[in-house]
């Protein structure tokens, strides 16, 4: 397939894994385009990174790409489609060769008549967190499965005539989750609700 290769180089996105309570983030692409910026809240102007949607991939591929402009992060979905379950994997880099061996979690999406749950697992399989999401949603919240009264994280999501914005706002401090598995659980569900 075309441009099927991961994007070129390795780089950390570190400073994303870890988030404080009440950081409030941005997550901003064209319509029906497949490339989110990201960008904070108290810093518009600076772009913390870029995921992008490959469906010529096999298989369906999300990429997370430092600010440096470098691979970082690859969720991989199915050879088709995205499927039911990102797997997400860093990379790492050694003598100037990238590999992308480094499971650090997944994602995984059941379907019902009326509503979608996705459910965020870190490697091996520590459930961290679940989403619900209704038919008639505008915002989602991400929750602790061992007490559905915690809320992790929530999600607005508005829609203009060109543009798709996501806001990411974190409510609680959970230290053994990396905070960017919500950046691919976003793309995951532009992707599901059909506009990426």
């Amino acid at each position: 397939m075309i441009n099927s290769i991961a994007t070129s180089g390795c780089s950390s996105t570190n400073y994303l894994k870890t988030m404080e309570v009440g950081d409030v983030f941005y997550m901003e692409k064209p319509l029906y385009k497949n490339q989110f910026e990201i960008f904070k809240a108290s810093n518009s102007s600076y772009i913390q990174a870029r995921t992008l949607y490959r469906n010529w991939a096999i298989p369906f591929s999300i990429d997370f790409i430092s600010n440096d402009n470098k691979g970082s992060v690859q969720g991989l979905g199915e050879v088709f489609n995205l499927g039911n379950q990102l797997t997400i994997k860093e990379c790492s880099s050694n003598n100037g060769m990238v590999t992308w061996n480094n499971v650090i979690g997944y994602i995984t999406l059941k379907k019902f008549r009326h509503a979608s749950e996705y459910s965020i697992y870190m490697y091996p399989e520590e459930k961290l967190a679940i989403c619900r999401i209704q038919s008639d949603w505008t915002t989602v919240d991400v929750l602790d499965p061992k007490d559905e009264t915690v809320k992790i994280a929530s999600f607005k999501r508005t829609i203009t005539p060109q543009i798709e914005r996501w806001e990411l706002l974190v409510l609680t401090k959970v230290y053994s989750f990396d905070y960017r598995m919500l950046f691919f659980l976003i793309n995951f569900i532009s992707y599901n609700v059909g506009t990426s």
